[in-house]
């Protein structure tokens, strides 16, 4: 057996990770196993939600053709991610119906897989802790956040439903294993997740998908929507699919959309052009499968579409390969971002997502943070977190000094930062983390004229000099002066969380068409649009995306059978 990686990686660093031997690493365009150090596990495909690890020496079958099939199920749930899987389970649970589930991948779990907080509130662990019931300050505080813009019932569901799902994963699934009662990075006592490397996401995702099949939930991958059906009155009727082989027709009174974001949609490309030209080739959130289904054929049945609603969601500059080492330590400020022709173009504190959608507007969106053997030399040396430190984000962080990455976390010494740097250098290279005895050699690997890349690094010296940033104002704390070698280099891309809205919901999650629900129609997560207010790059939000996916499939599938909370 000789497994691989093949071209549906998008770059999550999952295999890797979790790989036992550290067999896996990321050659410029994508992850690649060694074959000389690979011990045939398997760990690797278990982990990769894309099922992009093959086994050459046993290729997978053809699809084989089928005349087209027949199927009837009392809910059919399009899309196979957070929303979806939650509202299956808890739907075919209380009414012993059938369920249907419908994921254009080949493994469900969508982009749901990789969120890391769950953000319960009100659970039974909290009652019984003696903390106060919040429904009710949180309604008010998402209102007074929005401007009073947001459906005032759908928060009261939203934020008693948060609680009800927790509880209801807690009557069948191990949740002390992801979660525990301590305080939140905020200091506040509640529900959080205790993962030091992964979070909710891949536990729920894990653990629901063996409770579905205990179910009797059919779980159709590689099967894509491609059709929503009405009858004569309106009310959903069916849903018309394709596998590999052929069409699947559903016949269904109740269809949950929950297809997730729309970052791949044709719809957002000619919404903002630019973004065409910004997005990286692979990385975690942008999977081959986010398409935009949902709203494709909810307009195709005739649903007026709220376009208006749909709003991208900037993260910030984030390393090419996605890095611990490399990230947290550009994030510190004290060095200097270029754009590809070699310039500066942002104070380096600006907040993140304001960054980010500064450089939309960069050449390629390209963007290079430069740091000197000083600066990395001052700085703390990257270790694991402490002993009884609470757990953050995948990876660790935020801590203090910087933030382990996999090799750390397994035991490997990192004897200071520039040297940890160097090695990133040497393992990641291509253009990942650079490496440069003198800045012309630095801008020569990045690609950016030298001329140009060594006079902004002198003006940025000066202003070091002077105590002032005349040019973009950072503060003077982080004017550190770029003049001893090695000079390194981080390239970063535009990060975005998702493409999000599209689809108007009522407090039950059932879609309006004209401001009406539409019969036995609901949607939830991503391609909806009741949780934030918005324009085209910025979108005020009362609750996670995950959160809102997670409790999202949870209100359909209650007010469905009849127990809206």
């Amino acid at each position: 057996m000789s497994l691989y990686i093949n071209d549906s990686c998008i770059g999550c660093t999952f295999c890797q990770n979790e790989c036992p031997v550290m067999a896996i690493s990321y050659d410029g365009d994508k992850y690649r196993i060694d074959p000389e150090i690979c011990i045939r596990c398997g760990t690797c495909s278990e982990v990769c939600i894309m099922d992009a690890v093959e086994d050459s020496e046993c290729p997978r079958p053809a699809p084989v053709p089928h005349e087209p099939e027949k199927r009837e199920c009392d809910l059919c749930v399009v899309g196979g991610g957070a929303a979806g899987l939650i509202a299956a389970a808890r739907y075919a649970e209380a009414t012993g119906q059938k369920v249907v589930v419908l994921e254009k991948n080949r493994k469900a779990g969508g982009g749901g897989y990789f969120a890391v907080g769950l953000t319960p509130g009100n659970t039974r662990w909290e009652k019984e802790a003696g903390l106060p019931d919040t429904v009710e300050e949180n309604v008010r505080s998402a209102m007074e956040r929005t401007g009073g813009k947001l459906n005032e019932n759908l928060m009261r569901n939203l934020y008693t439903s948060l609680g009800g799902v927790f509880d209801w994963l807690c009557t069948w699934a191990p949740v002390e294993e992801c979660f525990q009662l301590a305080p939140n990075p905020w200091g506040k006592l509640g529900v959080t997740t205790k993962s030091e490397r992964y979070g909710s996401g891949k536990f729920i995702t894990t653990h629901i998908l063996p409770y579905l099949r205990k179910l009797g939930v059919e779980v159709l991958t590689e099967t894509e929507a491609v059709e929503l059906r009405r009858s004569p009155d309106g009310a959903v009727s069916g849903v018309l699919a394709r596998d590999p082989g052929g069409l699947v027709e559903i016949a269904c009174p109740r269809c949950l959309l929950c297809t997730g974001s729309l970052i791949r949609s044709e719809r957002i490309r000619v919404l903002v052009p630019e973004f065409a030209a910004a997005k990286p080739k692979r990385y975690a959130h942008d999977m081959p499968g986010l398409t935009g289904d949902g709203l494709t054929i909810a307009e195709r049945a005739g649903i007026a579409l709220d376009e208006d609603s749909i709003v991208m969601a900037f993260v910030g500059c984030m390393p090419v390969a996605f890095q611990q080492t490399a990230f947290q330590t550009g994030e510190r400020g004290d060095g200097i971002r270029v754009n590809l022709e070699g310039k500066r173009w942002v104070n380096e504190k600006t907040d993140g997502k304001a960054m980010a959608e500064a450089l939309l507007y960069q050449p390629q969106a390209v963007s290079y943070t430069v740091l000197d053997s000083a600066i990395l030399e001052s700085a703390e040396p990257v270790l694991p977190p402490p002993p009884g430190a609470p757990a953050g984000p995948p990876g660790g962080f935020p801590y203090p000094g910087g933030v382990p990455d996999f090799a750390v976390q397994r035991g490997e010494k990192m004897p200071g930062t520039r040297d940890a740097f160097r090695a990133l250098a040497e393992r990641l290279g291509h253009q990942t983390v650079l490496c440069g005895d003198t800045l012309e050699e630095l801008a020569e690997k990045m690609g950016v004229d030298p001329a140009a890349f060594t006079q902004t690094v002198v003006r940025y010296n000066a202003l070091c000099e002077a105590g002032e940033d005349r040019d973009f104002g950072k503060p003077a704390p982080f004017l550190r002066p770029l003049k001893e070698g090695p000079f390194f280099a981080i390239r970063n891309y535009l990060y975005l969380d998702g493409v999000f809205g599209g689809l108007d919901v009522n407090e039950n999650m059932q879609v309006l068409n004209g401001g009406l629900p539409v019969p036995g129609l609901y949607a939830a997560g991503d391609i909806t649009c009741g949780r934030y207010v918005n324009d085209r790059l910025h979108k005020t939000e009362v609750i996670n995306d995950y959160s809102w996916a997670v409790a999202g499939g949870f209100m359909a599938a209650n007010h469905m059978i009849g127990k809206t909370q």
